[in-house]
């Protein structure tokens, strides 16, 4: 019953992608929104006229989390250039989006018993650690344990 119920969600979501190219401008897509989806890696963007903890907020233990009013986590960020005003800018260094930042890929491959190894396991990890928000983390901790 499961599988099939699965099947349909994933049917429901190919149905939703499929409308993409009609609810899209192609050449906006292309020109404004594809080169932000790409990141700053590994050369960065430098950020005024923000602290470095400004850009990372604390779980209830202190430990960097983006949900806690932060955009990144502490791994991905630095003190950048001096900007002309004088002060340091902040370099974010950050990859793209990916399928491997969401909590629901990592319960999938669980559930469905997926053990990657190599370069595949390395990436989950970063993806894990660095993006996945607290709470997602310990969603899929929980799910797995």
């Amino acid at each position: 019953q499961f599988l099939v119920e699965l099947k349909a969600a994933l049917g429901r979501c190919q149905q939703t992608l499929s409308q993409i190219r009609t609810l899209v401008d192609p050449a906006t897509f292309y020109d404004v929104y594809r080169p932000l989806l790409n990141g700053f890696w590994p050369e960065g963007i430098d950020l005024q006229g923000v602290t470095l903890d400004d850009c990372v907020g604390h779980d209830d233990d202190g430990r960097d989390d983006v949900e806690d009013g932060g955009f990144w986590s502490r791994a991905s960020i630095s003190n950048g250039s001096l900007v002309a005003s004088g002060e340091q800018a902040v370099t974010v260094r950050v990859k793209g989006p990916s399928a491997g930042q969401s909590a629901m890929f990592f319960m999938l491959d669980a559930l469905l018993g997926v053990a990657h190894a190599g370069d595949m396991a390395a990436f989950q990890t970063e993806m894990r650690t660095l993006y996945l928000p607290t709470k997602h983390r310990q969603l899929v901790h929980d799910f797995v344990s």
